[in-house]
């Protein structure tokens, strides 16, 4: 869908004209399979279109990212809060993580615009949604921050 070309183009636009951020990291970009792939049952069911994997020497960030439009998805909504789940699942993963840190998030990247979403939600500005890791792909530095959250 367009949702899911313009996240992938933006990445690699992002990658290409920033190549310091990744360093010596890897990065892997895959896509799951929707129903039948890498699911959370806790998250409502939540299969995310994308599973950006960064490899470093002594860490694995795991990010789930799924580019949808929100016109109809209200914040309450179980996809929407799997951001804080996926942090309840990296605390349980880390007694068995071995040598390396794993990091899990996850992405919401709506194609709906911002001001709609804002409206739609009774958000004010930017920041409340991207507490939520909710990005607008109509941000022109929507991947740069998900980027930085990633890593920080």
């Amino acid at each position: 869908n367009d949702g899911e070309m313009k996240f992938v183009g933006l990445l690699k636009e992002y990658l290409e004209n920033n190549p310091d951020v990744l360093g010596d990291k890897e990065l892997y970009l895959l896509r799951n399979k929707s129903k039948v792939g890498m699911g959370f049952f806790e998250a409502g069911n939540f299969y995310p279109d994308y599973i950006l994997w960064i490899d470093t020497d002594d860490k694995q960030y795991i990010n789930f990212i799924d580019p949808k439009g929100l016109m109809h998805i209200v914040p309450e909504n179980p996809k929407i809060k799997s951001y804080k789940k996926i942090k309840e699942l990296e605390v349980r993963l880390a007694p068995s993580a071995g040598d390396k840190q794993i990091v899990l998030n996850s992405f919401i990247m709506s194609s709906t615009r911002g001001a709609n979403l804002r409206e739609w939600w009774g958000m004010k500005k930017p920041s409340e949604h991207e507490a939520m890791n909710v990005y607008t792909l109509d941000d022109a530095k929507c991947i740069e921050k998900m980027i930085q959250k990633i890593f920080q």
